[in-house]
């Protein structure tokens, strides 16, 4: 059985040293095909081994690639073409000066490494200029590849900087200015990145870049689906699930609800429904799991953009509308890196992906991509408006999934007070809305059905709990008697369309005090039906 490639990022590596390689070289072929490509993917989705298989198969290093789909069903003929491979995630972006020094020594080094000419230190443009000038020399005046792998991490870097942010898309916007001139330099370009920041901002030199980002023909291009999983990943899957304390089957249902459900394109071929294209597993999530059977949350453990919690609180976002979150395809796309949207972000960066797309708004729908990104992410933001630890955290969710459960109200509200309480004093908490999205978090997290601003004719409903055995009704005041929050209920006729249902409904009117800042009153009610 094959070592799992856990943190090989080189291709050469991973073939010569009998690592598991899922094989894509069929969506290469198809990718080689282009000229000049940009690809956005969440961070530890395979952009980086993707790279480095195309510096080798450009550099027309056919022994890796013996016995991959490349190799058997075509007749590609393996020439040999200078590359240039930058990895921005080895240029130090510390800040702006930094970061062009950096990014010289590292064309200095590559050129080093070619045997040429020792490149004069004078910007990062023109150095690149002059190493594609001697390459052509050297490989006699074959085309150059480049390939740039992380564009966006000196910009994802800064973006809250505003003053360094401006020097470092000088600096990569002149970068990039120089390919154009020596355009006739080049077989193939390819840019890797997170974010799809505006053409227009970065690329303003450089504007005949096809982003495949979308495009279905690509979307399988990294990341792993189910038919990879059971063929080149079935010994390890098989020896994970006996290790787990599962059955096959059920591993594999488990590894799909934890890791499965991404879906980066829109367009699909005309015919094809989106069921044609199978939605895509996290492949740092599956062979970490695959390596330590426990269903972690690998991926999201590995790293989660502190830009975005900062951005969630400035931009008080409701955190419920995240289960289905309506956005346009233009606002899906590139971006300036000054207005930070946040429902973009959330989505290039992997925390949100397309659910389905409405023919009638022609947008998109967004969600969360499975279990893992979604406790992960919900605990996370719990965490950071509320202040109050994971364990605590955890402690009180404990007690809220007993009361839920055994229908103790009286424990729900002890409980629901204490953790309000633990929220240091100096969180200003003058919102209604900050205690329903602590409440629906939590509850959620247990994984509770609670749906929140249910629309009816005549208003909207706060929070709806759905249980086995019981529904409640619940509105939230905020520096009201909770008898207002009741009359509520009862006068907008909220439990209408609940009344066929055979569970009984209670009703629970809460009040948050801005001065006790924690839950000041409490009624409830059982519903009498018709």
């Amino acid at each position: 059985m094959k070592k799992l490639p856990l943190g090989i990022q080189t291709f050469s590596k991973l073939r010569e040293n009998d690592y598991l390689y899922v094989d894509k070289t069929e969506h290469l072929y198809r990718l080689i095909q282009e000229e000049c490509c940009f690809f956005a993917r969440p961070r530890r989705f395979g952009k980086s081994i993707l790279c480095s298989t195309l510096a080798s198969l450009f550099q027309g290093k056919k022994e890796l690639f013996k016995d991959l789909w490349i190799s058997k069903n075509t007749d590609y003929d393996w020439p040999i073409h200078p590359v240039i491979h930058i990895d921005f995630n080895g240029v130090s972006v510390e800040s702006p000066q930094l970061f062009s020094q950096s990014l010289m020594l590292e064309l200095k080094r590559i050129a080093t490494i070619e045997n040429l000419i020792e490149l004069e230190m004078s910007n990062p443009g023109t150095m690149l200029k002059d190493l594609m000038l001697e390459l052509v020399k050297k490989y006699d005046n074959k085309k150059v590849v480049l390939i740039i792998d992380e564009y966006d991490r000196p910009v994802l870097h800064h973006l809250t900087k505003p003053q360094s942010l401006e020097q470092m898309q000088d600096i990569i916007r002149n970068f990039y200015t120089s390919i154009k001139g020596v355009d006739a330099l080049l077989k193939f370009l390819f840019v890797t990145g997170i974010s799809r920041f505006s053409k227009a901002n970065l690329f303003s030199g450089f504007n005949q870049i096809q982003d495949i980002s979308m495009n279905p023909q690509f979307a399988h291009l990294v990341g792993y689906v189910e038919s990879e999983l059971n063929s080149t990943l079935s010994e390890h899957m098989i020896v994970a699930a006996h290790d787990s304390g599962k059955s096959l089957e059920e591993f594999k249902e488990a590894t799909k609800s934890y890791y499965n459900g991404y879906r980066f394109w829109k367009n699909l071929p005309a015919g094809k429904s989106q069921i044609d294209i199978p939605r895509i597993y996290n492949p740092f999530s599956v062979m970490h799991n695959i390596n330590n059977p426990t269903f972690e949350c690998y991926w999201f453990s590995s790293g989660t953009p502190t830009f975005l919690m900062n951005l969630f609180k400035r931009d008080k976002y409701q955190i419920e509308s995240f289960e289905a979150l309506e956005i346009s395809e233009e606002e899906l796309g590139a971006f300036e890196p000054t207005l930070l949207p946040l429902n973009t972000l959330l989505y290039q960066t992997g925390y949100l992906t397309i659910k389905k797309y409405d023919l009638d708004s022609k947008n998109f729908i967004l969600t969360y991509p499975n279990i893992e990104v979604k406790e992960a992410f919900l605990q996370r933001i719990l965490v950071w408006i509320s202040e109050v630890q994971s364990g605590q955290i955890n402690k009180h969710a404990a007690q809220l999934r007993k009361a839920i459960n055994m229908h103790d109200l009286e424990l729900l509200i002890s409980t629901l007070k204490s953790f309000y309480a633990t929220i240091p004093y100096t969180i200003q908490l003058d919102q209604e809305k900050y205690y329903q999205t602590i409440f629906y978090i939590i509850l959620t997290l247990l994984g509770i059905t609670i749906d929140v601003e249910i629309a009816t004719n005549i208003g909207r409903i706060d929070a709806v709990i759905k249980t086995e055995k019981y529904i409640y009704i619940i509105e939230f005041k905020l520096d009201l008697i909770a008898y207002k929050a009741i009359e509520q209920i009862k006068t907008k006729k909220y439990y209408e369309q609940y009344q066929q249902d055979s569970r009984p409904i209670t009703l629970i009117g809460i009040t948050f005090s801005r001065k006790e800042k924690n839950i000041s009153d409490v009624i409830i009610e059982k519903f009498k039906k018709n």
